[in-house]
């Protein structure tokens, strides 16, 4: 309906009238309307139609004068009778649509008249043509008529004509009008008020519910009422679903909520939990390092082996905990190069096999002369992952290591064992962090980041991570990688660190805010060789380097210190002070994202706590002694600060 198509009529604001209209009355105006369209349609159709008829009729009694008077016009031009040739033309323009005529001999013209020539009116000339004059016998041209045409006085006819038509059309379209008022009114008014009764009794009961309405008419074939109907009753069943969703997903929300607050507060108390930990575990790896180190007697070596290894499972919690904060931080960068990949499987067949046979396990690793492109600090941290993970969770018979080459230049590094396996509803869940499948660790105890660690790692180098397992019949996890286009590249193998720099004579400065940590450091580094002064302040540690003959050959500043100073600040404060660049070194407690970032930002060294003796040994050596440190590249105990890379998930840096 044109009511309903209209913009301009939808908006009841542009028509001010259709405001307050009832129904009918719309309805009729619509009829109206659509009425007055067609009438103009119509009545303009008709007019055109009766114009072209009567210019066609007009033209073709014009021509027909024409070709009838030629042949006598031509007798004249050629007796060159002039008076009789103008008494031709003028019985031409005296008559229909021909207002003038005009003989031509060449471009000269001979005779011509014009029917408005002596009434003063001017010429309105509609059409123009002509035709040529031949001589009697049509062997020659001799010239030319040109007649020029008006249709001046058929539009005048015309418009006497139109009101006529123009009342006959509006009589037809007025009757069509009544009509279709008639049948639009019965047909759709008298159940649109029934349907609009049905919906107001609908919208009384509660909201939720979805009664269904209907029109009650009986016997009757379905038309597009019905498939409003239809509508209605879908809109309105969907709009209690749709209210219903509303109210869960308000439920949802708050639930969401509450839980992202509690994992919020969760999350501050292990930061501060982690932190407060690692404070007095570095300061007990300290002091084991500098009791390891005594000539004890046999009975007192084997429990405190005991207790380094009961320290060295702590290590890998907090190391773990470390690579969780570095992935959130996005810090985490690959070092892209090609590698033999039997560097790694020496490596960790090396650390872990004592592991294993400690177990009663045998620890396999197939020799491999491939080559693969990838970063191979974090190749090596998968595969370590993967071979704890069996060592845990295998009671007896073996772990094989292995690669084979896939199609595609790809190279498949895989971990077989023949542990308790893995149940299906569990293996994409174990992959989660702190998420432990629910069996009892054989070995060594968790925190459930290993795997998780594994699947952000195989991701960030774009290396498929697969797992096959059974419960019950052991596991194969395997991790796949392009291999190299150039294995003819000599890499020098690393030199390895015998532990015997000398820092006689070395002064170290060292700032930190707990005395069980000062007292630690102190001891071990004069067990080195170093003298070493400790401060808990920046200002404290100027006033003792004042007392001191010489400045210190390298500075180890806890970052978080009391009084919102920062180790960062301690090492500017101090070059400053003494306008000297002294080496140093961070160290910290603190594994926040936001934390690490701003730690990269320093530019300096950076170990985050707790630290065991021979990593703090390392990285002092390095900073004394740059140029004679060898380059690690991912050993168990290579923690050396690498401000080169960013690629520091196996170091503490």
């Amino acid at each position: 309906m044109l009511f309903l198509e209209n913009p301009t009529l939808r908006n009841p604001r542009s028509m001010p009238l259709l405001r307050y209209s009832s129904l009918n009355q719309k309805i009729l105006f619509s009829v109206i309307s659509v009425a007055l369209i067609m009438f103009s349609l119509v009545s303009a159709l008709t007019v055109l139609h009766e114009r072209n008829r009567m210019f066609n009729s007009a033209d073709m009694d014009a021509h027909k004068d024409v070709n009838d008077n030629a042949s006598v016009i031509a007798h004249d031009l050629w007796e060159f009778d002039n008076a009789a040739l103008k008494a031709s033309l003028k019985g031409l323009a005296l008559s229909g649509s021909i207002i003038r005529a005009e003989v031509f001999d060449g471009d000269k013209v001979v005779a011509t008249f014009s029917r408005l020539e002596n009434t003063g009116s001017a010429e309105q000339a509609d059409k123009i043509w002509a035709i040529d004059l031949m001589a009697p016998d049509d062997s020659k041209k001799i010239g030319s008529l040109r007649i020029t045409e008006s249709y001046a006085e058929l539009r005048a006819v015309m418009a006497n004509n139109v009101l006529a038509v123009i009342a006959s059309e509006l009589t037809k379209v007025g009757v069509l009008a009544a009509i279709l008022f008639i049948i639009v009114h019965q047909l759709l008014t008298r159940h649109l008020k029934s349907l609009a009764h049905e919906i107001e009794t609908a919208n009384t009961l509660e909201v939720g519910s979805a009664s269904t309405i209907s029109l009650h008419r009986n016997n009757r074939r379905r038309d597009e009422l019905d498939t409003l109907v239809d509508a209605i009753n879908r809109f309105r069943q969907e709009r209690a679903i749709a209210e219903q969703q509303t109210v869960l997903l308000a439920r949802l929300s708050a639930q969401k909520e509450a839980a992202e607050v509690a994992n919020r507060a969760k999350s501050r108390f292990l930061a501060a939990a982690s932190h407060d930990l690692r404070q007095p575990i570095h300061a007990l790896h300290l002091f084991l390092g500098t009791l390891k180190n005594l000539d004890l007697p046999l009975q007192a070596q084997r429990p405190l082996a005991n207790v380094l290894r009961c320290t060295e499972s702590i290590d890998e919690m907090f190391v773990s905990l470390l690579d969780v904060a570095k992935f959130d931080a996005g810090l985490i960068e690959p070092q892209i190069s090609d590698f033999p990949i039997m560097t790694v499987l020496n490596r960790i067949r090396h650390e872990c096999t004592l592991e294993a046979n400690a177990k009663g396990l045998r620890l396999d690793v197939v020799p491999n002369s491939a080559w693969i492109r990838s970063d191979p600090l974090m190749v090596e941290r998968i595969l370590r992952n993967l071979v704890s993970n069996s060592i845990r969770y295998t009671a007896s018979g073996k772990i094989l290591v292995g690669c084979r080459r896939r199609p595609g230049n790809t190279l498949e590094l895989a971990v077989y064992d023949t542990g308790i396996g893995i149940a299906s509803d569990q293996q994409e869940k174990i992959f989660g962090e702190f998420y432990k499948a629910g069996f009892p660790d054989i070995g060594q105890p968790g925190l459930g980041l290993g795997l998780s660690i594994v699947d952000q790692l195989s991701k960030l180098l774009s290396a498929p991570l697969k797992l096959s397992s059974s419960e019950g019949m052991g596991s194969m996890f395997s991790v796949t990688f392009n291999l190299a286009q150039n294995t003819g590249i000599e890499h020098p193998p690393a030199r390895p660190f015998n532990g015997n720099t000398n820092f006689d004579g070395c002064t170290v400065l060292v700032i930190d805010d707990d005395a069980a940590i000062l007292e630690a450091t102190r001891g071990l580094l004069e067990q080195w060789g170093c003298h070493v002064i400790i401060a808990e302040g920046i200002n404290s540690a100027i006033k003792l380097l004042m007392q001191e003959a010489q400045l210190p050959n390298a500075m180890i500043c806890d970052y978080r210190l009391r009084s919102k100073e920062n180790g960062a600040n301690a090492v500017a404060i101090i070059c400053e002070e003494f306008n000297a660049d002294i080496p140093a070194m961070l160290i910290t407690a603190d594994t926040s994202p936001t934390r690490i970032v701003q730690l990269k930002a320093t530019g300096l060294p950076v170990l985050h706590k707790p630290l065991r003796d021979n990593e703090l040994k390392i990285a002092l050596t390095q900073l004394l002694f740059p140029s004679a440190t060898p380059h690690f590249t991912g050993s168990k105990d290579s923690n050396l600060p690498d401000q080169t890379t960013d690629n520091v998930l196996l170091t503490h840096v």
